[in-house]
């Protein structure tokens, strides 16, 4: 290849083709306007090549928008913002604070990564859920919200399938999880103590 061919190469970002492509699926069945730019800003983020690098070096699907793992069907609009905020927050210094709830359930996974622990679900609700009764072995790892917040298991839900779609958990069996140290989770960590 010439370098004249090169220079006049497309090259097309998978993660901002697959989030366009949900974005003209949505669209399509007549998502509402709130929703839809919770995808644009997303495709936005992705399409920094250094985002991209990013997620590759992380083993992120490319089609992480249309998985279908944790509750058989797409993930929500919500659940693909907060994978924006994450990667917002991983890797922009203009960006210093995650929404509480993210906040939350990140530093609660980096408590039972440094525990070496597994977590399921109901650990990330409990984190959530300001009146929930923490068994004695996780009261150290939960990083407990202190204020309630009425959706936590819905928010619960939507969290994992961030967590999820950016490689930062792994299932270890059908409840229990570990923390996938990859690249992502060690800027988000490196930020959240420093």
């Amino acid at each position: 290849m010439t370098n004249e061919a090169k220079n006049n190469e497309v090259k097309i970002n998978a993660y901002a083709l697959d989030l366009s492509k949900r974005h003209d699926e949505e669209k399509s069945a007549l998502a509402c306007a709130a929703s839809l730019k919770f995808i644009e800003s997303a495709i936005i983020t992705v399409s920094q090549k250094s985002v991209a690098a990013l997620l590759k070096k992380s083993a992120v699907s490319e089609v992480f928008s249309h998985d279908k793992r944790i509750e058989n069907k797409f993930m929500c609009m919500k659940a693909i913002n907060s994978v924006d905020s994450l990667l917002k927050f991983a890797t922009r210094d203009d960006v210093r604070h995650l929404k509480s709830n993210l906040e939350e359930v990140m530093r609660t996974l980096i408590n039972f990564k440094n525990a070496n622990m597994t977590f399921t679900l109901r650990d990330i609700e409990d984190t959530l859920n300001a009146s929930a009764k923490i068994d004695d072995t996780k009261k150290a790892v939960i990083y407990q919200r202190r204020t309630q917040f009425a959706n936590y298991a819905r928010h619960a839900t939507m969290s994992m399938r961030a967590l999820d779609a950016l490689n930062l958990i792994e299932r270890k069996n059908k409840t229990e999880y570990a923390v996938n140290n990859n690249a992502i989770f060690a800027l988000i960590e490196a930020k959240l103590t420093a």
